[in-house]
């Protein structure tokens, strides 16, 4: 009986731990590309490439290939960091590249997804551009 008592507890404790378990932990950021879609506050819809191509700790680094509905906007290289207690990941633009339409650097917050690869919540803003609201979605 104490036998089986025993073998039903350590089930339950290893069931509850596992479901305890979060998926983010220690896994972003990693090197990969996201798709990412947003709107900005004049309703125009914008959709990127986010790669990652650098990483450091919670430190990383790459760019955003945009396009403003259909068209090629031009590319966007940013900074970010992540910090891993909060789920939030913070992008900061600092070079643009092949501007075929106006963009301005921006500044972007968005929270990790429970699954640990998307991106969620997002928004973004900074001097000169109109502020919007985005996610991404993992890709590869």
């Amino acid at each position: 009986m104490k036998k089986r008592f025993l073998g039903i507890f350590l089930f339950l404790l290893v069931a509850v731990l596992y479901a305890q378990n979060d998926s983010t932990t220690n896994i972003f950021p990693f090197e990969g590309r996201w798709i990412v879609s947003g709107t900005d506050n004049r309703n125009t819809f914008w959709s990127a490439y986010l790669i990652i191509n650098e990483i450091n700790g919670n430190s990383f680094s790459g760019y955003f290939d945009w396009y403003k509905g259909i068209e090629y906007a031009g590319r966007e290289y940013y900074r970010g960091e992540y910090d891993s207690e909060k789920k939030v990941v913070t992008l900061s633009g600092y070079r643009l590249d092949n501007q075929y339409i106006q963009l301005a650097l921006g500044i972007y917050r968005a929270y990790m997804a429970r699954n640990g690869y998307d991106l969620e919540a997002g928004a973004w803003g900074g001097a000169g551009g109109i502020p919007g609201t985005w996610e991404a979605k993992w890709q590869e």
